[in-house]
């Protein structure tokens, strides 16, 4: 917490905006750096093999004009 104090008090002494645009930029670079992170092992996943069999469809209603199957 004394570091804290002392950190946050240096801070309000030396302010400036280039030191505010820095933590910015490094704030920004982390917070991409994280989620690139959780998006990679993801991104690694096996995709599952897609069935290469054509399969047709089978009428399960008798052949008559007055039925439609959408």
């Amino acid at each position: 917490m004394d570091d804290r104090a002392r950190l946050d008090n240096q801070y309000i002494e030396n302010w400036s905006l280039w030191q505010d645009l820095v933590i910015l930029v490094l704030t920004i670079s982390a917070v991409t750096r994280n989620i690139l992170q959780t998006v990679k092992p993801a991104a690694r996943m096996p995709v599952p093999a897609q069935d290469t069999e054509r399969r047709e469809l089978v009428g399960m209603v008798p052949d008559s004009g007055n039925v439609l199957v959408g």
